[in-house]
């Protein structure tokens, strides 16, 4: 099922994931734990398809099962596709839960970095939605990966998140040569994909050109890329690979809608923009105490809200390194804030 959705063949890969679930039925139709691996990538698949509700219950479920039988690696994996689909739904608090659920069992699993990997890729696509340059930049000083590693199969994961890490980064700070390396990279892991059949990467690689070319101004050549995207996701009905991606990707399918590019699938992914964005609220502040408002006001340079809650666990006593765990930031994040 996993190598169906590498290749893009979404509903191969759902078939398969319920052909599994057939033969892992026990007693009264109840899954067998051996159930919890189908579940787990079910999930992944009614993710990118948007279907949240049974995605997030997929999820849980094959979780849950997983943990009876001792699966660590697809528990990490089941977390941390959770914490996408609970950030899809703006469930913050949910999201930082699933997220340190995921972290935490990959630390156990030392000597197995792809299990790390699928948490950083889930923090950086968090860090990336919610503009947190710092974290994003705090990872990539810390991070064993380099855009002149060599790409291979066996690491189609941990290079897109780089990435993505660079197409953040070059969206905050354009002068930088972050958005020139993140389009190297993504040519190289365009080639590899694409020799590899891997047209479900593809997909992501190619809006990810499209996001850094758009920070660059050079909106025709962005506008190519996101026209490949579509007409590789179009038949297998993606969704999410393109909505997660924000405001920015909404302006370019409006731009594409307007343009005649794929402009019934552009409009259909701008309709569930529509709908999330309606949906949208921002998150509550917290209560401030009496006085500290006006206090704030008077600084030269207000702290900022992540500055406050680094600040607040540090009244509490927490070492760097235990605020860095507790708000999933690198420590020398911790340390700048």
């Amino acid at each position: 099922a996993y190598t169906e959705m590498l290749a893009g063949r979404l509903g191969q890969a759902v078939k398969i994931c319920q052909e599994a679930l057939q033969m892992a039925a026990g007693m009264e139709g109840r899954h067998l734990p051996v159930a919890g691996y189908a579940l787990v990538y079910s999930g992944m698949v009614h993710l990118e398809l948007n279907n949240l509700e049974e995605a997030a219950r997929h999820l849980a479920d094959g979780i849950d099962l997983c943990r009876q039988v001792g699966y660590m690696f697809d528990q990490v994996v089941g977390y941390s596709t959770l914490a996408r689909v609970l950030q899809a739904k703006q469930d913050w608090d949910g999201t930082r839960r699933a997220l340190q659920s995921a972290e935490q069992l990959s630390q156990k699993m030392k000597g197995y970095v792809f299990a790390r990997r699928w948490v950083e890729d889930c923090k950086v696509r968090l860090w990336s939605a919610q503009d947190r340059v710092p974290d994003i930049a705090g990872w990539i000083q810390e991070t064993d990966l380099r855009v002149d590693d060599p790409i291979n199969f066996g690491r189609e994961l941990e290079h897109l998140i780089l990435a993505r890490a660079l197409v953040a980064m070059g969206r905050g700070q354009p002068d930088e040569p972050h958005l020139d390396d993140a389009l190297a990279l993504l040519a190289r892991l365009l080639e590899t994909a694409e020799s590899a059949g891997w047209m479900g990467k593809a997909i992501e690689v190619l809006v990810l050109q499209a996001l850094a070319l758009q920070a660059q101004g050079k909106l025709d050549e962005a506008l190519n890329a996101l026209a490949r995207a579509l007409a590789l996701g179009k038949p297998e009905g993606y969704v999410r690979t393109f909505l997660d991606e924000g405001p920015p990707m909404a302006r370019l399918l409006h731009e594409a809608a307007a343009r005649g590019i794929a402009a019934d699938y552009a409009r259909r992914l701008l309709a569930v923009f529509a709908t999330e964005t309606v949906d949208r609220e921002p998150a509550p502040r917290s209560q401030s105490p009496e006085g500290s408002e006006g206090a704030a006001e008077g600084l030269i340079e207000p702290l900022s809200e992540r500055e406050l809650e680094v600040l607040q666990l540090v009244a509490q006593g927490l070492t760097n390194k235990e605020i860095a765990s507790r708000l999933f930031l690198a420590p020398s994040t911790v340390k700048v804030h």
